[in-house]
């Protein structure tokens, strides 16, 4: 006969008998003083969390909100939630806060007041775009379209919380890339005021219903003679990747197009 008990190493019974004493150790108890001094700190933290760039919409700077009127409610809600935590295990407490900031982020990004900030801040980036020179070649990173912004009810898993109007997205949008138009009015503006470039690149960033948002962009090229540009792109998000096939057109047919291009909203 074999023996099929199984060998207690001392690998496994050390940890086993960890967990087994860390039931019976009565936590050591903070005082009223270090509870205020966590509890501080828990907000720094909180809000250091709730401010990363990388977290934004969009994974874009300039779209933390921080306005205090949104931000110290959302972290009051963030301490009164971890309240029953806070005596205990620190890992543990920051594990919980982690929890705790994602969702006070989304109920600011979802909030009505939440919204409009982003749309003031997503209009703004689209009038005044980060502009990079390389030689003749001129970038413009416009960012979001200025489409007004809803809540994404749909959103599931890495979906973002919000997304682009569909009432309002007629003229910008056509198949989660910018319109055609859009893109001839952006590259006209811009040769407007650097009529030096022979190149350009535009990006844009379009907000799906499902899954993360499409990083857009195009390239407007002059020809070597005549006038006019040949503009083609390409978007890129997880799961997504697609390109634009080369469209040429002359100031006139650009003009033509930018004309038919929608305001901000």
């Amino acid at each position: 006969m074999t023996n099929d008990r199984p060998v207690l190493s001392r690998r496994t019974v050390w940890p086993c008998l960890m967990i087994l004493a860390s039931g019976c150790i009565e936590p050591k108890k903070l005082s009223s003083e270090e509870i205020a001094r966590r509890k501080m700190d828990m907000r720094i933290e909180a809000k250091k969390l709730l401010l990363d760039p990388r977290q934004a919409l969009a994974g874009r700077e300039e779209h933390v909100i921080s306005a205090d009127a949104l931000v110290e409610p959302a972290l009051d809600q963030v301490l009164q939630n971890l309240e029953f935590w806070m005596d205990g295990d620190l890992d543990r407490l920051r594990f919980f806060l982690v929890g705790q900031v994602d969702t006070a982020r989304n109920g600011i990004l979802t909030s009505e007041a939440g919204m409009a900030a982003l749309s003031r801040q997503i209009a703004h980036r689209f009038a005044n775009p980060e502009i990079v020179r390389d030689g003749t070649a001129i970038g413009a990173d416009f960012g979001l379209l200025p489409v007004p912004l809803e809540k994404n009810i749909q959103a599931k898993g890495y979906s973002l919380r919000v997304r682009h109007r569909e009432d309002t997205s007629k003229g910008w949008i056509e198949r989660d890339r910018p319109t055609l138009s859009v893109i001839a009015r952006a590259a006209l503006d811009l040769l407007a005021k650097h009529p030096e470039a022979s190149m350009l690149v535009l990006r844009f960033v379009v907000l799906r219903r499902m899954g993360q948002p499409v990083f857009w962009e195009f390239t407007a090229v002059r020809p070597a003679h005549g006038s006019g540009l040949t503009i083609s792109g390409k978007g890129r998000a997880p799961g997504f990747d697609e390109s634009v096939a080369p469209y040429t057109g002359t100031v006139e047919e650009l003009n033509h197009l930018a004309s038919a291009a929608p305001g901000p909203s």
